[in-house]
């Protein structure tokens, strides 16, 4: 199992947490907290469930995650329906200083990051690893939802 795939796409997404962890200790941020953030600036405001879904994690993660966020002063409740104060009618969005921090993220931790996976491998073998990684992601996602049914 050490040489498998799996366990090499594991152990990558553990280095990467780790990583994430590390730079982002002096925003008072976890890996969790900025992978919302990511999502948050790059598809605008969004309800909770879609949240979730988009994230691939259940429900009450996200509620904690939210709650989080919020105490930080970095996401705020846009709410659509006044009168309807259930938590699907929610949209959350960034606020300035969540916008400065994703931005942050995007441009230092994550370009930094990116920048050492790639020292020593050629641009046509990134382009080659993108396909083969995105064929097992759409292969495996196909799995799981076939497993649910």
């Amino acid at each position: 199992m050490s040489d498998s795939i799996v366990n090499k796409v594991y152990l990558i997404k553990k280095h990467f947490q780790k990583f994430l962890n590390y730079e982002l200790a002096k925003y008072d941020l976890k890996s969790s907290e900025a992978f919302f953030i990511e999502i948050l600036h790059r598809e605008g405001m969004q309800t909770q469930a879609t949240l979730s879904r988009i994230a691939g994690c259940n429900k009450s993660h996200t509620h904690r995650i939210i709650a989080k966020l919020i105490e930080k002063k970095l996401i705020i409740e846009n709410e659509i329906d006044f009168n309807n104060h259930h938590t699907k009618n929610i949209l959350y969005k960034l606020t300035e200083q969540g916008k400065k921090i994703a931005q942050t993220i995007k441009s230092t931790i994550i370009a930094k990051w990116e920048k050492q996976l790639k020292l020593g491998v050629s641009d046509s073998d990134i382009t080659v690893a993108k396909n083969v990684i995105e064929k097992i992601y759409e292969n495996s996602y196909s799995l799981v939802n076939e497993s649910r049914h």
